[in-house]
């Protein structure tokens, strides 16, 4: 007793040993590389600082925003802007509201009304046809027999008070409606058709739209509307012809009210071009350039850039040098803390260390402190900083870890890019999360592009989230600085989130062409290329389907088993299904010799054992084959070398022991597969469900019990064999995959009713269809 406890103490020092020393072999292996991370970390952080020496940053002012304090010239500069200067003559000479004079409404009405006024009273009072047309003729008003005789019948209704019922109401139609509109000359209006005019009203100004609803018109344009008001304001039972002829009479009398002022109007556009001019001088230092709560507009926007470019300009080499040597400080610890991040990262993984990581992480990174220095060079919204193209691409070819600290390292770089804009960095950092969340798990193309969209708008709203919740709302305007001075400021907050759903969407749609790169670059395989291998227009699939359809058959149930079964242990089921798919495809070489192909001939009945089991451990080696020369996946290839492990062929070696001469050993080797056992959980239970599936089909009585005791025998034969030492499947999972393959091919094979006329001969038997 003693001495199988001192052996057994040995042996744990031994493992206790070999532990350590292979701990301390990762750690060596990982300290190698000390200095490869060292220099990436300098070389990185002046890569990423060297572009703020020409570019510079953005300075610390928007436009829309208040100015929370007086903003000083630092240096004394010219402040002269030909573009805009140009721009501002261009717009002023085309949107300039000419000025027209209005006429004394005393004079208009002389010259407009009053005779109609006075005819309109004569003709109520005459007695006769004739009475009518001399009071015309001495007005001067041209009026033609028929009109005559109609203002005589009419006027007659009105005879006991004429200056009531017609003089009244026509005064009040002319003076209080058609005056205030405005009567413009013809050829005038043709000049001036859609654009505002000022109209002087002694020492006021009004301006009107020429054309308008309600806008100054001309008289042939007034017609209608004279028409209707005066059938609504005159007495019904004045005839309709009479309103008619004194509509017609006036529009020959309406006179424009609104005179052109050529000598106003010249000397207010030579006083609106010289007050632009003044604008171009010289600004002093410490002159106030924004006063405080001032509103910064476009135009004070560029006078502060301007002021800061001289500023930097009068520094010299210094300011360059204090600002490059900041960023190169900053993203130095950017870079460090991703040092450590995959360092430790590092020890943690089975396969030691390695700069991969590192470096496409640190490159994405470059990426979007680049595209940052751009869009300040382009005066373009941080909004836009493509932080979903570089993501896309972590995500897919790592794990969500890296891609989460993928994701705060590009938000941090956006902190430092654009002055401290925590909205921004809120904005795509809410994004990325959404992103890496759900990016991994797409199956389809369209749904990372729905993915991408969603995480746009949820980076959106976070965005305006952060500013109205601090209070701060007019920061969001400072983000339309790069959009057309066209456009109102007060869109800029729809426009910023827009900006940022959209940049998103796109990226979404970028990545979507490199995913074959991405696999490549990063050795992986997307659930996006996983799903494309399960259409039925695989080459593969159609040769299973014509050329073997008992193995597609098989196939097909194998991999509709193990998708069930990793579902309940927390596995990958869409790797298990198209595992299931394509781990029998070297079956395609020779199919006719597998029993599920078999049309009742058995060809292993004429070989030997040993070359039955020969052919029937090919099909592992040329499945492996076929599915490196078509570029499946590896994560395919290996489940195809993994389905069977290293297991023993039972029934051709118990045949080739039962042939061998009496007391002669077999030896096992032959009639083993080639391996390696499986590696994850996905080839485990894939193993169970292909060697299950396969024994279900012999049994004689299908019975609950007699499947239970199968995959029980089955999945405990290859425990005690040791197939899943590599798998990482514990006993837990173990039984939940036996509990599922239970439930599924109990429920495979149902029994059914007996159906009239059906009897049990043949060979079939009776109420039992699998």
């Amino acid at each position: 007793m003693p001495r199988r406890k001192r052996q057994a103490a040995a042996e744990a020092e031994r493992l206790k040993t070999l532990a350590a020393r292979v701990v301390s072999d990762r750690r060596d292996r990982i300290s190698r590389h000390n200095w490869l991370y060292c220099a990436c970390i300098l070389a990185w952080a002046a890569l990423a600082a060297l572009p703020s020496l020409p570019v510079g940053k953005p300075i610390p002012y928007m436009a829309g925003t208040t100015a929370a304090f007086d903003i000083h010239s630092r240096v004394d500069f010219p402040w002269h802007d030909a573009l805009a200067e140009a721009q501002a003559m261009r717009n002023l000479d085309s949107t300039y509201a000419w000025r027209y004079r209005e006429a004394p409404l005393a004079q208009w009405a002389a010259d407009t009304h009053v005779p109609v006024d006075q005819f309109l009273v004569r003709a109520a009072a005459a007695d006769t046809l004739e009475e009518v047309e001399q009071a015309a003729r001495e007005l001067n008003l041209p009026i033609t027999p028929e009109q005559a005789a109609v203002f005589w019948r009419g006027a007659a209704v009105a005879r006991n008070d004429p200056a009531y019922y017609l003089v009244q109401p026509l005064k009040e139609i002319l003076d209080n409606e058609i005056f205030p509109r405005g009567v413009i000359a013809p050829d005038r209006f043709e000049i001036e058709r859609g654009r505002t005019i000022q109209i002087m009203r002694g020492d006021s100004a009004v301006s009107a739209a020429v054309g308008g609803g309600r806008g100054p018109a001309t008289p042939e344009q007034l017609a209608e509307f004279l028409e209707r008001r005066l059938r609504l304001r005159l007495s019904p039972w004045i005839p309709d012809e009479f309103k008619t002829a004194l509509k017609e009479v006036i529009l020959k009398r309406l006179k424009p009210n609104l005179i052109f002022d050529e000598a106003g109007s010249l000397a207010d556009l030579g006083e609106r071009r010289r007050e632009l001019v003044s604008r171009v001088r010289t600004i002093s230092r410490n002159e106030t350039l924004v006063p405080r709560s001032g509103v910064i507009t476009r135009d004070r926007l560029a006078m502060l850039k301007e002021e800061d470019r001289v500023f930097r300009n009068s520094q010299g080499w210094r300011l360059d040098a204090f600002r490059f040597a900041g960023n190169y400080l900053l993203f130095a610890a950017i870079s460090l803390s991703m040092m450590l991040f995959f360092k430790a990262a590092a020890r943690e993984s089975a396969g030691g260390a390695s700069l991969s990581p590192f470096l496409a992480t640190a490159g994405l990174c470059l990426l979007i402190v680049w595209s940052g220095y751009l869009l300040i060079h382009r005066d373009i919204p941080g909004t836009m900083l493509p932080v979903g193209l570089a993501l896309g691409v972590v995500a897919l070819g790592t794990d969500a870890r890296n891609a989460i600290f993928f994701s705060a390292v590009a938000s941090i770089c956006g902190l430092i890019l654009f002055d401290g804009r925590s909205d921004i960095m809120i904005g795509h950092l809410a994004a990325g999360l959404l992103f890496t969340a759900t990016a991994a798990s797409c199956r389809r193309r369209m749904t990372l592009l729905l993915v991408s969209a969603a995480s746009g708008l949820i980076g959106g709203l976070s965005f305006m989230a952060w500013n109205i919740a601090r209070g701060e709302m007019r920061n969001i305007f400072g983000l339309a600085a790069g959009w057309p001075p066209s456009l109102d400021e007060s869109l800029a907050p729809i426009l910023a989130t827009l900006g940022l759903i959209l940049n998103w969407l796109i990226c979404g749609a970028a990545v979507i062409p490199f995913i074959p790169a991405i696999e490549r670059s990063f050795g992986v395989t997307t659930r996006i290329s996983l799903q494309d291998l399960l259409t039925r227009e695989h080459p593969l699939l159609r040769r299973l389907v014509v050329e073997a359809p008992g193995t597609f058959h098989h196939c097909s149930l194998v991999a509709t088993l193990a998708e069930a079964a990793t579902a309940a242990i927390g596995a990958d089921t869409l790797r298990a299904r198209v595992g299931g798919m394509f781990h029998d495809i070297g079956k395609l070489a020779k199919p006719e010799y597998f029993t599920e192909n078999e049309s009742g001939i058995g060809l292993h009945g004429r070989l030997a054992p040993g070359m039955s089991a020969m052919v029937i451990i090919n099909h592992v080696r040329d499945g492996a084959e076929m599915a490196r020369a078509l570029r499946l996946p590896s994560v395919v290839a290996d489940m195809v070398l993994q389905h069977h492990g290293d297991s023993l062929m039972q029934f051709f070696y118990h045949r080739a022991c039962q042939q061998a001469p009496g007391g002669t050993a077999v030896a096992t080797g032959p009639f083993l597969y080639p391996g390696p056992r499986p590696q994850t959980r996905e080839a485990g239970v894939l193993m169970i469900a292909d060697s299950i599936e396969a024994a279900s089909r012999s049994l004689d009585d299908t019975s609950p019990a007699h499947l239970r005791e199968l995959i029980s025998r089955l999945i405990r034969d290859r425990l005690i064999d040791g197939q899943f030492e590599d798998s990482g499947l514990t006993m837990r999972q173990l039984k939940r995959v036996e509990e599922v393959l239970f439930r599924m091919l109990a429920s495979m094979f149902h029994t059914r009713v007996k159906y009239p006329g059906q009897t049990a001969k043949g060979g079939d038997k009776p109420g039992r269809k699998p």
